[in-house]
């Protein structure tokens, strides 16, 4: 049987392959071919092997090897701990147990916030509709501070209980600070940006 490689990889067998790779063996005839590596005297299944030769693709994406090639890495991985790689400084490792449960944790706060964000637009309407809400709040608070008016002090003591409840400062206090500092980075890099236009 002829096959079509790359390195080691059987991209395609067919008669007009340039390379003989014998029969598949007779236990790995319903495995995919993206699992199977010509050696250059036998095929392998990556799932057999407890070290590979690994190729970084960028981001998290990864190319696997029986033998060694160009630009690729040799990892004791197995095929079942592909999806633990990671390339750290230009080495690729194996995450750690307490960096895939943090990242498993990330995934679920992620998904966690997205369905409250979506509870909130239904119940208190779209980003839209909520920044419409706080510019009523400041016009109230401006106004307040330019006239004194009483009808408005008098709503301000009914609702400010509520903004407390809503927003309590022991929570709020360090992401808004963290917030500030943010962006009086970002603000000063942008008057310098502007500074510089001809």
């Amino acid at each position: 049987m002829k096959a079509v490689l790359e390195h080691d990889i059987i991209i395609h067998i067919t008669e007009q392959g340039d390379t003989e790779i014998g029969n598949i063996p007779a236990d790995k005839k319903g495995v995919g071919l993206e699992r199977l590596r010509w050696t250059g005297t036998e095929i392998v299944d990556l799932a057999d092997l407890t070290e590979m030769w690994i190729r970084h693709l960028g981001h998290d994406f990864f190319e696997f090897h029986a033998i060694p090639v160009p630009d690729a890495q040799r990892v004791s991985v197995s095929y079942g701990d592909r999806h633990r790689l990671v390339m750290n400084d230009g080495l690729l490792r194996l995450k750690t147990d307490e960096e895939i449960e943090a990242e498993g944790k990330t995934v679920l706060i992620n998904l966690f916030k997205a369905e409250l964000w979506r509870k909130q637009k239904a119940s208190i309407g779209s980003l839209e509709e909520q920044l419409a809400n706080a510019y009523k709040l400041i016009y109230l608070l401006l106004y307040y501070a330019k006239t004194g008016n009483q009808q408005i002090n008098d709503f301000i003591d009914e609702i400010l209980p509520e903004i407390k409840d809503t927003f309590p400062l022991i929570r709020i206090k360090d992401e808004i600070k963290q917030a500030v500092q943010d962006m009086n980075v970002f603000m000063k890099k942008y008057y310098q940006d502007l500074d510089q236009i001809p």
